[in-house]
């Protein structure tokens, strides 16, 4: 006899909640917590047409025990609105959801948005595409005759950690190792070279990391090129940062390796630890150090620290820049996806062909800036 499960439409879950959500979440989604969405509701909402507050698809059993739930927000776009999975859009985002019953929590999900019937579509990205509980919920609302585009943004780059650093450290190439040897020695030639390992600190010391990492930023290439996205740089990503980082338990699980010469950052790796695994959320160096290879310095230590400080089994750096990756080992994880997600009817189908051709000319657009890049 199959679990009794209702879906409902709720504004908040409480502490209760949200423990029994952590008790069976899986550990490398275990980062999505009421803290994680409190931040970004405060630091980031409203914007571009996104409403606040994050409010909860909720799913529970019989005696009231919260089984999942899909954080939201509303969307306005020409008048319409989009219900969309809410959530810090780096490393990825999730449906926290007890892993023994995602089929059944799915299913309960998809029958209430189904029967809503209020929102024009549904956005749930960027996922993992192997994530299950985001698939078994599309599926589900597929079998309500929902219609899906699928959006790829790329592969993830995951590192595989053995047992020591030193075999990590073996199975690096010899130039990478090399080079970081004289990125280290040209620079304690040139002024005083101090690198700082941060973790476990209270808010007022997370306060100022956070900002020391945010002036790297501002002295990276993301200053002067519009196709990055600083992390921390601007007022709402530090708000976002320090507003998560003030809770214990996120301080507990966050580190940040800086690279400080002649006093001042100049580079710097960020991480959150979620399970065996460690999300490198960002790491940048400033211009003015370019030629001493700081981020390879950082790095190491991030991985040092990761296998022989707190035995992790893999690094995930996220997508893009997949050649620098590889350097450290990476190999292609699960893409990155992006669902839109149509209901039936005639409004639907529009949406659903709208979304479909401006997919299919920004890949045509993609192509043709590389064509320009190769001369052709």
């Amino acid at each position: 006899m199959g679990l009794h499960l209702e879906s409902v439409f709720e504004g908040s879950l409480t502490s209760a909640d949200w423990a029994a959500l952590a008790a069976g979440t899986g550990d490398e989604q275990r980062f999505l917590n009421r803290n994680w969405y409190d931040s970004w509701n405060e630091a980031y909402l409203p914007k571009r047409g996104m409403r606040g507050p994050v409010r909860y698809l909720v799913t529970r059993d019989a005696r009231g025990t919260v089984l999942g739930t899909l954080p939201y927000v509303v969307v306005r776009l020409a008048g319409l609105r989009i219900l969309s999975l809410a959530g810090f859009y780096y490393p990825l985002r999730g449906i926290p959801m007890l892993a023994a019953h995602q089929e059944e929590v799915g299913r309960s999900m998809a029958m209430t948005l189904a029967s809503s019937r209020w929102a024009a579509a549904l956005r749930l990205g960027p996922v993992a595409g192997d994530d299950a509980a985001a698939r078994t919920l599309v599926e589900a609302l597929r079998a309500h005759g929902w219609s899906l585009e699928d959006i790829d943004h790329g592969a993830q780059q995951i590192v595989p950690l053995p047992p020591t650093f030193d075999e990590f450290s073996g199975q690096l190439g010899r130039n990478l190792r090399r080079n970081l040897r004289k990125g280290v020695n040209r620079m304690r030639r040139d002024g005083e070279v101090e690198l700082r390992a941060f973790r476990g600190l209270g808010a007022s010391e997370w306060d100022q990391v956070v900002e020391d990492v945010a002036r790297v930023e501002a002295h990276s290439w993301l200053a002067t090129d519009r196709s990055g996205s600083p992390r921390f740089e601007g007022e709402r990503n530090q708000r976002f940062w320090k507003r998560l980082l003030s809770d214990p338990e996120a301080g507990r699980s966050a580190g940040a390796w800086l690279l400080y010469f002649n006093g001042e950052a100049v580079a710097f790796t960020f991480a959150i630890d979620s399970g065996p695994c460690r999300y490198n959320f960002a790491g940048q160096h400033a211009e003015a150090v370019d030629r001493y290879d700081t981020g390879w310095i950082v790095d190491r230590d991030l991985f040092e620290d990761a296998i022989d400080g707190h035995g992790m089994t893999s690094v995930n750096l996220g997508d893009g820049w997949a050649h620098y990756k590889r350097r450290w080992g990476a190999v292609s994880g699960a893409h990155l996806r992006d669902y839109f997600v149509f209901p039936p009817g005639g409004k639907g189908r529009l949406l659903h062909l709208a979304a479909h051709t401006r997919q299919r000319l920004a890949a045509w657009a993609q192509r043709i800036r590389q064509l320009g890049a190769n001369g052709l």
